[in-house]
């Protein structure tokens, strides 16, 4: 026998030919073994078989039982690589040589080396493959890492299929959470940064978001307990002291900007304030939110760098 690259697809062919003969031979019934080969499938458990095919659909179309239409495939299956046939209720459950598959497939990565399992698609394209994509806000982290490796990693299986593929990074630099930091920032007078950019970026943010939550949940609280629904009220009170644990964890790491940020943004209506930097900045409506945006995220890229 030949090496072949794609054993599995190999497999998958010569058994799909020898049921379409059969048929055609022994039941006068012309299926194309490409139809056959697309309704193989792996069981979803072992004592059925490494391989098996539905009868069902065939025998519908031939107007013959799922179970004589699987008796008659299997006669034809003589093939050197099948160990056993099993019919149940009209699925053909094929079991294979594993001594005779294990030596193809040592032959065929013998063969072709690193490139064993990357066949090149019958039809190539242009592709692209947008990942990481880490939000302007904070500090890569191992989640970003993991984007990252998933990304380039599908990527280049994507070129060994022979497709053309580009990779790319995409800069959100504008969401909610772009301008709760411009919110913060704002709110601090700009001020220089200091140490690596996207970790003084994301403290920024970390303290601003806090108190926007802080703010959220303290209208909340008081509203459930206006309205008498106690549960919400207790549940409310647990994030409430969470968020309050998180503040207390930033302030010492920068006492000076939760003083400010505290003091600067005491009354205000973060909601309409955060909506309304949105939706300046899309519409380039205000010159300094639309400068300050794009500050904040150039250096933090380049703190990611």
């Amino acid at each position: 026998m030949s090496v072949v690259h794609d054993v599995y697809g190999f497999l998958k062919t010569e058994i799909a030919k020898a049921i379409s003969e059969s048929w055609k031979r022994k039941l006068n019934i012309s299926t194309n073994w490409e139809n056959v080969a697309s309704e193989l499938e792996e069981p979803p458990v072992e004592k059925f078989g490494d391989i098996s095919l539905p009868a069902h659909k065939f025998a519908k179309q031939a107007r013959i039982s799922p179970i004589e239409l699987a008796k008659v495939a299997s006669e034809n299956l003589k093939l050197s690589f099948i160990k056993k046939v099993d019919i149940v209720g009209g699925y053909l459950n094929i079991f294979l040589n594993e001594k005779q598959i294990a030596e193809m497939l040592f032959n065929a990565t013998k063969k072709y080396g690193e490139s064993f399992g990357f066949l090149v698609s019958k039809k190539t394209e242009k592709i692209v493959v947008e990942h990481t994509s880490a939000n302007p806000v904070h500090p890569l982290h191992i989640g970003t890492a993991r984007n990252a490796i998933l990304g380039d990693t599908l990527a280049r299986m994507l070129m060994k299929r022979g497709h053309s593929v580009q990779r790319r990074f995409y800069i959100n630099d504008m969401g909610r959470q772009v301008a709760i930091l411009a919110y913060g920032y704002m709110a601090l007078g700009k001020p220089k940064p200091e140490g690596k950019p996207d970790h003084f970026f994301g403290t920024i943010y970390s303290i601003t978001n806090a108190i926007v939550e802080i703010d959220r949940l303290k209208r909340e609280i008081r509203e459930a307990e206006k309205h008498g629904a106690r549960e919400e009220y207790l549940k409310l009170q647990d994030e409430l002291y969470d968020w309050l644990d998180v503040l207390a964890k930033l302030e010492e790491k920068r006492k000076d900007f939760v003083e400010k940020l505290m003091k600067e943004l005491s009354g205000k209506d973060h909601e309409k304030e955060i909506l309304e930097i949105m939706r300046k900045y899309e519409r380039r409506e205000d010159e300094e939110i639309v400068n300050t945006v794009r500050f904040i995220c150039e250096n933090v890229v380049k703190g990611f760098k």
